[in-house]
């Protein structure tokens, strides 16, 4: 009778083991993945103030020279574009679905910036995109 009482012993011993295991890797996944999503966040957050600190500059024509001047329209559309994207973090959207809205506006962002266009800065009848 006590080797019996040995065996349930050392079984629900086993037993206790494995669920504490369980739980504790259960809670380092959900501290992982929220360690991947405030590294997500943050590096958005980056890209997003980055973004936001660019002003549209477009070449223009004044008393004969060509001049540079902030495009402040079109810097107020990037910068709604920027929010819109930073609104999708924040609600907590699917990863995919924000990863293209970011690579979207890294596309347009890149085309502007190594002057694609054949200009610094968007047109102004520009909207939301290429």
């Amino acid at each position: 009778m006590t080797s019996i009482q040995k065996k349930r012993a050392e079984l629900e011993k086993k037993k206790q083991q494995r669920n504490k295991a369980r739980q504790e890797l259960a809670e380092l996944e959900k501290k992982q993945g929220r360690e991947r999503e405030k590294l997500f966040t943050r590096v958005a957050n980056k890209v997003a103030w980055y973004a936001l600190g660019q002003p549209v500059k477009v070449f223009t024509t004044k008393d004969g020279q060509r001049v540079m001047v902030v495009d402040s329209q079109a810097t107020w559309k990037l910068r709604s574009r920027v929010i819109a994207i930073a609104k999708m973090v924040n609600d907590g959207r699917h990863p995919a679905d924000i990863l293209d809205a970011l690579i979207e506006f890294l596309k347009d962002e890149k085309a502007r910036l190594t002057c694609a266009d054949k200009r610094y800065g968007r047109p102004r009848d520009d909207g939301e995109g290429r």
